[in-house]
């Protein structure tokens, strides 16, 4: 079975996004920084406002990130499976460094409104690996294939798992039809929803961050240390042990 997915759904893992600017001719565009240009050469995906996680896809290497000549945090990462490089632009922060390896759900940074940018929001673009013209990413279906519970990691399963007892998908149809969205198997994620519930998860124990948490208020409400957490969290925090969000889920 193959299932098809927007780009920005696989890549905030979520789908309640919306679409601000298309790929394509617009009209220049006030910013803080100046006059955009009237050919948008990507996607821009609004947030609500919110600084949301943004993940990688599949597979694939950082081919470059920084700060660009207006300002704006970005990351180029190319996924050979697909043939396609994927730049994100406009980033709050970045959690990954140039010529590194990542793989499916490891987190890349987070949305935010850099360089000549009018609000929070992701700008995305799109080219083929080998370089040429832009393409429009809203346009392309990312496609997974065979997605099951074996094939997805456990702690992604566990993630989303969190975030359904949190009520964040609601309930019934409603919560079935955006995991299916999503990529994910209702039943599989509803599985580790009951072993949470029934505490059946043995061996590692998970915490969803909170407003006002720190790494270590965290410790200290679980007796240990702001340092050890870091160090099993390291791929979810990025650099900085500084910048936990609301709504990760941190192991302990």
């Amino acid at each position: 079975m193959v299932i098809k997915i927007k780009l920005a759904t696989k890549i905030f893992k979520r789908n309640d996004w919306y679409v601000t600017s298309p790929f394509g001719s617009r009209a220049p565009i006030k910013t803080k920084k100046g006059i955009t240009t009237n050919f948008h050469n990507g996607c821009d995906y609004g947030t609500n406002g919110e600084k949301w996680g943004q993940y990688a896809l599949e597979n694939g290497k950082i081919l470059s990130c920084g700060i660009a000549s207006d300002g704006a945090k970005f990351i180029w990462v190319n996924y050979p499976r697909i043939n396609k490089k994927i730049l994100h632009y406009h980033l709050d922060s970045i959690c990954v460094k140039t010529g590194q390896e990542v793989h499916e759900g490891l987190l890349l940074g987070y949305t935010g409104s850099t360089g000549m940018a009018t609000g929070i929001h992701l700008h995305l673009g799109m080219k083929n690996s080998n370089g040429g013209e832009y393409e429009d990413p809203h346009n392309y279906d990312y496609q997974l294939k065979n997605i099951n519970h074996s094939e997805t990691s456990k702690i992604d399963l566990i993630e989303i798992a969190y975030e359904v007892i949190a009520g964040k998908y609601g309930n019934g149809k409603t919560r079935i039809d955006k995991l299916t969205n999503m990529g994910y198997n209702a039943s599989d994620v509803q599985k580790i929803v009951n072993e949470i519930k029934n505490k059946e998860l043995k061996g590692t124990n998970f915490y969803m961050v909170k407003k006002d948490d720190t790494l270590i208020k965290i410790a200290k409400k679980f007796g240990t240390t702001w340092e050890k957490l870091y160090e099993l969290n390291k791929d979810i925090i990025g650099n900085n042990p500084d910048l936990i969000k609301i709504g990760q889920i941190l192991k302990y």
